[in-house]
């Protein structure tokens, strides 16, 4: 099953402790059940990286998709917010902020579901 690594370098103590947070955060959310959450497997913690595992979402992110096609239809929009709004409920009832949703954030995978999730910024 093809996999996404996300390797965050490890700077500072602080560093590690907030991918250690996020890493808690993320398993939590194994818990909830929610097909339009992005899946975290597991979290390795090296000497200078933190790499946490993901699920591989194979349609890529939204902002690519708009950029290959030029937009989406009404209908398109109407059941991608749908499936926003159903992952977003799962997070804000279990006290989770997103903080971060985009286009760039949101990702599709074969079946065409989509996943609320967050790109690494540390390359």
């Amino acid at each position: 099953k093809p996999v996404v690594f996300k390797v965050v370098p490890i700077e500072a103590p602080c560093k590690r402790s907030e991918i250690r947070r996020e890493a808690e955060m993320l398993r939590r959310l194994l818990d909830l059940q929610s097909q339009h959450l992005i899946r975290c497997y597991g979290l390795y913690e090296g000497r200078y990286h933190s790499v946490l595992i993901f699920e591989f979402c194979e349609r890529g992110d939204l902002l690519d998709k708009v950029n290959a096609n030029g937009g989406f239809s009404e209908d398109e929009v109407r059941m991608m917010a749908l499936q926003l709004v159903e992952g977003l409920m799962v997070l804000h009832s279990n006290g989770i902020a997103h903080r971060d949703v985009k286009l760039d954030n949101v990702f599709e995978n074969a079946s065409g579901l989509l996943k609320i999730g967050k790109k690494n910024r540390h390359s």
